[in-house]
């Protein structure tokens, strides 16, 4: 029996594009717009993993693509690429009515939760997050999975967990989740798979 409700945030609750923030940064960038985000990379796992601040980010990542702007236009950048997934959010707030525990899992940084937190009321439905900026490390490495267990107290084989990439959906369900790929693309087959798991329709 499911009793909780594990949700990964980019790409399922929030549709996202870095294509957004390579094509802003360009007009300032030393770098053309094709290869910002591919120098940016190996520093975006780093804030994502709390190895450096959000300050820190904007002060190295500037530097690495030549950046003429203000630290406050670099971070915004990285901060408006969100849209929200309609379908993903009445699910949400379904299950909410109906007292369900929910939680998010998701690979993330301080720059974007204190965005999306405040911008997005989606987000006041859910019980608890696990933020890899906080827990140190990313999926699809089992020991978010496992640090998710211990903080959030529930037992993975009574919990859904939904994510748009297979190996996190596969690392999760090594960890011993009921583990769902979603693909925004194609919510009517993803509602079918998890009324079948859940035995939730509202």
């Amino acid at each position: 029996m499911i009793r909780h409700y594990v949700f990964d945030i980019g790409n399922v609750i929030l549709k996202f594009s870095f294509g957004i923030t390579s094509a802003k940064l360009a007009t300032d960038a030393a770098l053309p717009e094709g290869e910002i985000m591919t120098a940016l990379q190996p520093l975006q796992l780093d804030v994502e993993c709390g190895r450096l601040s959000t300050a820190d980010f904007a002060r190295a990542g500037m530097e690495r693509i030549g950046y003429r702007g203000t630290p406050e236009a670099f971070i915004g950048a990285f901060q408006d690429i969100f849209t929200l997934n309609e379908p993903i959010a009445d699910l949400v707030a379904a299950l909410s009515a109906a007292d369900k525990p929910l939680y998010l899992l998701s690979n993330t940084s301080e720059m974007h939760v204190s965005w999306f937190t405040r911008r997005y009321r989606v987000f006041d439905h859910f019980h608890q997050a696990i933020y890899s900026h906080e827990a140190g490390c990313l999926k699809p490495d089992a020991a978010i999975f496992d640090h998710t267990v211990e903080k959030l107290g529930i037992d993975p084989a009574a919990a859904v967990y939904i994510d748009d990439l297979p190996a996190n959906v596969e690392a999760a369900a090594a960890r011993g989740f009921r583990a769902l790929v979603y693909d925004h693309r194609d919510h009517a087959d993803f509602r079918g798979r998890f009324e079948a798991l859940t035995g939730f329709s509202g």
